[in-house]
């Protein structure tokens, strides 16, 4: 007993023990005003233990045999520890070991996925065990040990963890808490020993399924004597550019499998694309067609028909999606996923490639007064509240291609394709224009809903004014090899916002600047009748426009365009063979296209969620626990305590034969709670027994 604990026991100091063995002293007061048993307040204070090398070999023996009174315990107190801390450990850090190697797997069943659901709920149970045990045994070290004591309201904790929350909230627990103080403050430990042992025991269950159920996923394969990685090389400068003219029209023979082609007509192509169903939302999906004039025919068009606003098309580059389907076997399986990305000179990451992006929008109109009205809507011109749309006109005068074909000679009786021209536009006003080109066309007679010709009416020129806009925008590509070898792509906005980004795109680097020279360059791709592109499409368009022949299809038109201003966009670019790469961390020369290939599996991977590495920190936490407590158990007194002594149940047996000495119908429920609790033995019988005591009465 020390000389603080004198104090605070004196008001309370029995008689002298008769029983053999009391070295009770009377308590005098010091000048420093501590109570110092047996001390006249005169004399000086005199230590009670004086070192000597007599009483170090004392010493040293002491410590020996109470170290060989402990040997017998330490078996059956390491198969206690191996039985309940080493299985919640041992889990862990094998499911830790999976997510550091990446481990995946492939195909599970789900049979296999439920039994991992019933193995984390074992595991959360052995953790739960686990921290019960260290509980424990803080608890006992305050009801077993002289000089300490326990709160009432810490007593049923280790009970209790299974489902901790009414108790994190209870007085029982914050009470002791709030009034602990002096000597008393080592229950705060306890207590915040107590509370995080429950919030341990309550993150246990997420946290356990979290870490232990794999997520689905694209994984990447590893390197194997099938390439993973490939590159195709391509010339920088070549690519994006945003001013096309006569330099820049691609090739139409380029590669060496060409003589194996028979080139289809424009008109055979259009046949097997163009579709007369029309849109009714900006929200309709994509329609990919095959299109090319280039025999690009592993990265087909996607395009889609908004109201009001035209179609829109896009599509991969070609030097992207040229040999992405080759690659279709790899690591012993086929493969799932091949994506393609951009080695970009000076960059030491892969970035996304840029594909076009183009819309056109059509509109007919008549020669009114020497001038031609046209209505466009955004992305040409912005909506307003007041008005959707407005007007483009053009005079004949300024257009002397107009005024010719206007004129009633060059009339004939009959339908047909007058022919085109480009008014470039975009130089007289400031608008999100690429470029332009107008059809004329002689209408001459019509056919009504029932398919019934109509009387002749007089000859007229229609006209329809067709505006371009494109931009470059960045895109994910990808081939699903089991299913197409053609390449996909996922544009970096929404579906429905392809209008507002080309817009937002005019004046920008990634705008597209088209000349006149270009537009008439790709126009001039061989068909079956020697006319152009352009020529072949509107007398296709004719034909198919439900109206008979009183104007062309302007779906029809808007269509073509889109996707053949497209297909040409894509060709830019020189490239080269491609060449495999020699190890995973090879990443090729320059300016590549870099394919990597992936397979769809559930995988353990740290950096697939941020949920995962918290978990892993919490459960890391709890070994970091039992690490600290392990050696504390062997070292501490515990040794000495029967294992009966071990488990909350065995120590409730005691209260049967409690001595408890308040009345627990008066006060607050909180201060009961903080009553004294310690197991000693009662009576001359030798028989253990629970005591409950004020905080103020001596627990021994």
């Amino acid at each position: 007993m020390s000389d603080s604990d004198a104090v605070e026991l004196q008001p309370k100091r029995l008689p002298p023990s008769a029983e053999k063995g009391s070295d009770w002293e009377p308590l005098v007061e010091s000048k420093s005003g501590l109570d110092i048993p047996g001390r006249s307040s005169v004399q000086p204070l005199e230590p009670r233990y004086v070192e000597t090398p007599e009483n170090e070999t004392r010493s040293i023996k002491k410590s020996y045999r109470r170290f060989l009174s402990r040997i017998p315990r330490i078996p059956p107190l390491v198969r206690h520890l191996a039985l309940v801390h080493l299985p919640p450990v041992a889990i862990t850090l094998t499911v830790l070991s999976l997510y550091i190697r990446n481990h995946r797997w492939d195909n599970p069943t789900d049979n296999a996925l439920n039994a991992l659901l019933f193995a984390a709920k074992i595991h959360e149970a052995l953790i739960i065990v686990s921290i019960g045990d260290m509980l424990m045994g803080r608890i006992n070290h305050h009801l077993l040990n002289k000089g300490n004591s326990l709160p009432l309201g810490f007593l049923p904790s280790p009970l209790l963890l299974n489902s901790p929350f009414l108790y994190l909230i209870s007085s029982e627990l914050w009470a002791p808490i709030r009034y602990s103080k002096g000597r008393h403050g080592a229950q705060k430990v306890t207590g915040a020993m107590i509370i995080l042992s429950a919030l341990l025991c309550l993150a246990a269950s997420p946290l356990s399924a979290i870490t232990m159920i794999p997520r689905p996923g694209w994984q990447e394969l590893p390197y194997s004597p099938v390439p993973r990685v490939e590159k195709n090389k391509y010339t920088p400068g070549t690519l994006y550019s945003t001013n096309l003219d006569s330099e820049d029209i691609p090739a139409l023979n380029y590669t060496r499998y060409s003589q194996w082609f028979t080139r289809p007509s424009q008109k055979s192509i259009l046949e097997t694309t163009i579709t007369t169903d029309t849109s009714f939302t900006e929200l309709v999906p994509y329609t990919n067609v095959t299109y090319s004039n280039y025999e690009a025919t592993r990265r087909p068009i996607s395009y889609k028909k908004t109201p009001g606003y035209g179609t829109v098309a896009t599509c991969p580059l070609s030097i992207v999606a040229r040999n992405i389907g080759t690659l279709r076997y790899g690591a012993g399986r086929y493969l799932e996923l091949i994506t393609a990305r951009n080695n970009v000179n000076g960059s030491s990451t892969l970035g996304k490639w840029k594909q076009p992006l183009v819309i056109t929008k059509c509109s007919s109109s008549k020669i009114v007064d020497g001038v031609a009205s046209f209505s466009f809507g955004p992305p040409f011109f912005k909506e307003t509240a007041e008005r959707r749309f407005q007007h483009v006109k053009i005079p004949l005068a300024k257009h002397p291609w107009l005024l010719n074909l206007n004129t009633t000679e060059n009339l004939s009786t009959s339908a047909d394709p007058l022919g085109y021209s480009f008014l470039n536009i975009k130089d007289e006003v400031k608008l999100p224009i690429s470029a332009d080109i107008m059809f004329a066309t002689v209408m001459n007679e019509t056919v009504d809903s029932m398919k019934g010709t109509l009387p002749l009416r007089p000859s007229a020129v229609q006209f329809t004014l067709c505006l371009v806009s494109a931009l470059w925008t960045e895109a994910d590509v990808w081939l699903e090899p089991q299913r197409s070898k053609d390449a996909l792509s996922h544009l970096s906005f929404a579906n429905g916002e392809e209008v507002a980004r080309i817009a937002e795109s005019f004046g920008t680097r990634d705008f597209i600047d088209i000349h006149e020279d270009w537009m008439t360059g790709i126009g001039s791709v061989p068909t079956s009748t020697n006319m152009s592109s352009y020529d072949e499409a509107l007398r296709f368009c004719l034909a198919a426009t439900p109206y008979g022949i009183w104007e062309p299809s302007k779906g029809c038109v808007e269509t073509f365009l889109s996707m053949h201003i497209t297909d040409a966009l894509a060709e830019l670019g020189d490239w080269q063979e491609n060449i495999p790469l020699d190890s995973p961390g090879d990443k090729g020369l320059n300016n590549s296209v870099i394919y990597t290939n992936y397979v769809y599996a559930y995988s353990y991977k740290l950096g697939g969620s941020i949920g995962i590495p918290i978990a892993f920190s919490i459960l890391l936490l709890h070994i970091l626990i039992v690490l600290v407590y392990i050696p504390l158990v062997f070292w501490s007194g515990h040794l000495q305590h029967k294992s009966g002594w071990n488990s909350l149940g065995d120590l409730l047996v005691l209260t049967l034969c409690s001595d408890v000495d308040v009345d627990w119908t008066e006060g607050k429920a909180s201060q009961n709670w903080i009553k004294r609790v310690a197991i000693r033995e009662l009576g001359d019988e030798g028989r253990n027994g629970m005591i409950v005591r004020d905080i103020g009465n001596n627990i021994n």
